[in-house]
């Protein structure tokens, strides 16, 4: 894990370019800041996911999840992962990001990980993209599919 977790650290810093020269270097360690927070939430949806709390892995969406062409209702959804996500189902759930980086205009993140997924019935595993949104100073996912 420690390996994974350095390797994710690494990518941070290579994709902020930092100039000394001007006031790039702020807005460098800010944006770097904001991306390791994503970051670390990232981590612990997939940890609470992994203990089977599907109310704390349900609060990592925007209100308005999901955001997709089927058009469930929220309230579907989050019956949804009540049923999926549950302690004696014995998830597992492990990230390796592989890309994480800001939006042209700064305004989301998007995240590109490895997920591996284990349960007692089922196990796959997926490249995902995630778009997190910053509302009032706390990120949150956004959009989210399997790109593969």
């Amino acid at each position: 894990m420690i390996p994974r977790l350095l390797a994710s650290i690494f990518c941070l810093a290579w994709l902020i370019n930092v100039d000394a020269s001007s006031n790039r270097e702020e807005v460098g360690v800010v944006q770097f800041k904001e991306l390791n927070t994503v970051r670390q939430r990232l981590l612990e949806w997939a940890l609470d996911w992994s203990r089977g709390d599907a109310n704390a892995v349900i609060a990592y969406y925007v209100d308005d999840y999901p955001i997709d062409n089927n058009e469930k209702s929220r309230k579907k959804w989050i019956l949804q992962r009540q049923q999926l996500i549950k302690p004696e189902r014995k998830i597992q759930v492990d990230i390796l990001i592989k890309n994480i980086f800001f939006t042209p205009t700064n305004q989301n993140i998007i995240v590109i990980f490895e997920q591996n997924y284990t349960s007692q019935s089922y196990s796959d595993t997926v490249i995902k993209k995630m778009t997190w949104k910053n509302i009032t100073g706390e990120w949150y996912i956004q959009y989210e599919n399997i790109l593969k």
